[in-house]
């Protein structure tokens, strides 16, 4: 299964570039340089990961208003997980980006290969919750089969 992400960040340079990278992993990608556009994104086809820079223009470089979203997101988009990067990080906004549900936080520069490492985990952790659904989808599928004594 390819995994659905989507790339937010108002630089071009970083959103091509992890674009780039992540398409050349076989992932499915699409990219918006504003909060408003991936909204729009997000409400037109379901992704499996939401990378967002934590500062971003249409949110007045607040990055509460970005941390609020993360929380909205995680909240009614089920199954998601949103990895945040920020150039101009602290451990404060670090910790409250994780707190409200990110999975990782990365400052800016990173390897790309640490992005890899982070999305080959999440992918792991949503195949087992997918499996882990599957399964009891079907005990009652199964209960249904037993005799009846």
């Amino acid at each position: 299964m390819q995994t659905k992400v989507l790339v937010v960040d108002d630089t071009n340079v970083i959103r091509n570039a992890i674009s780039e990278y992540l398409t050349g992993l076989g992932h499915d990608v699409d990219t918006a340089g504003s909060m408003a556009d991936a909204m729009e994104l997000m409400e037109a086809k379901r992704y499996n990961i939401l990378i967002t820079d934590l500062y971003m223009p249409d949110l007045g470089y607040n990055a509460e208003n970005v941390l609020f979203l993360i929380k909205y997101i995680k909240k009614h988009i089920p199954g998601i997980e949103v990895i945040v990067m920020s150039g101009d990080p602290s451990i404060e906004t670090s910790l409250s980006a994780i707190k409200q549900g990110a999975f990782y936080f990365f400052s800016k520069p990173f390897a790309l290969a640490a992005l890899k490492d982070k999305i080959n985990i999440i992918k792991h952790k949503q195949s087992k919750t997918k499996q882990t659904r599957s399964h009891h989808a079907m005990i009652p599928q199964i209960g249904s089969r037993l005799p009846r004594w």
